[in-house]
């Protein structure tokens, strides 16, 4: 690997810190999958590929700009020279004529075209795209603004997941009113649910129907907002190894470096440095990069995935069920 070649891989592992660098279909295509395979619950699935797709299409701008930057700047180049290869045949002192100007952008289209299919052209969008923003992050006001948005895409991802698995909750209820006992029977849940667990008011406005409004009816005026509600209500609905395990370490600290930006700016407090000794000192904020942001993206995915797996073997046996 040569001197040069090194200096930029150098450049592309700082920058791939501060910048969303994410192959979206790869990450995306699971989740919507499940929204043709679990019909129950399919708006859950595709509410939260859309979801996420927001949050990665917002956290990915800064690069989708800069690499728009470099593809206009290479055009330009192309169409320049193409401007004044079609003022050759063209009267002395009239300049570029309509059809002259159709040309040359025509043809400057298609040396680009030519250009990017080639190894050639990969490299050098690869290359100028680097170089560009890590010249972008000389300034400490971009530094500054990809960390706020690196904190606000963490805040997101944790709000995506929050909302899928309240309504997925609900809509599974609502498909089978019966399968809130467990729910209310659950000695962890019983905080959450209060001594009531539905009110008398709440049915009556469903005109006393739950057939179709369970869940509905019993997260009302409740949010899913803590793991370990989630974690207590997947239990109960499913009891499935693989849902509580991907509802495990990595959601945790999710939840906790989200709960630690909402509400203290990021900052480490004793909680969160016991359970992570190797964080950043006690009173100092959380410095994130991509690679993190990244895990928790594939930590929701992981637990959407195992969630949805869980919801289609059940809906399998009871389908085969006497």
């Amino acid at each position: 690997m040569g001197k040069d070649t090194e200096a930029l891989r150098e450049l592309a592992i700082e920058v791939s810190k501060h910048f969303l660098i994410f192959r979206t279909e790869e990450y995306l295509e699971p989740i919507k999958a499940l929204a043709g395979s679990v019909r129950p619950c399919a708006e859950c699935f595709t509410a939260a590929a859309e979801g996420l797709y927001s949050v990665i299409s917002a956290a990915s701008l800064p690069v989708r700009l800069t690499q728009d930057t470099v593809f206009q700047r290479k055009f330009d180049r192309f169409h320049a020279s193409q401007s004044i290869l079609a003022l050759i045949p063209e009267e002395p002192g009239s300049g570029l004529s309509e059809e002259g100007e159709r040309l040359a952008l025509e043809a400057a289209d298609n040396e680009m075209k030519d250009f990017l299919s080639s190894e050639e052209g990969s490299r050098y969008v690869r290359d100028q795209l680097i170089l560009e923003l890590d010249r972008r992050l000389k300034s400490e006001d971009i530094q500054i603004a990809a960390q706020e948005l690196l904190v606000q895409s963490l805040i997101s991802t944790w709000s995506n997941f929050e909302s899928f698995a309240r309504s997925f909750a609900i809509e599974w209820l609502n498909q089978d009113p019966g399968r809130a006992m467990s729910l209310l029977e659950t000695p962890d849940l019983k905080d959450f649910f209060g001594k009531k667990g539905v009110d008398l008011r709440t049915i009556g406005d469903h005109g006393f129907d739950l057939s179709g409004s369970m869940g509905t009816i019993l997260f009302k005026d409740r949010r899913l907002d803590s793991l370990a509600n989630i974690r207590g209500t997947m239990k109960a609905l499913f009891n499935a190894p693989s849902v509580q395990e991907a509802l495990g370490g990595r959601l945790w600290l999710l939840n906790q470096q989200r709960h630690l930006f909402v509400h203290k700016r990021g900052v480490v407090d004793e909680a969160y440095l016991a359970a992570y000794p190797d964080a950043s000192p006690l009173g100092e904020r959380i410095h994130l990069t991509w690679d993190e942001v990244k895990q928790h993206l594939w930590a929701v995915q992981s637990a959407i995935l195992a969630i949805g797996e869980a919801a289609r073997e059940a809906t399998s046996s009871a389908s085969r069920a006497p």
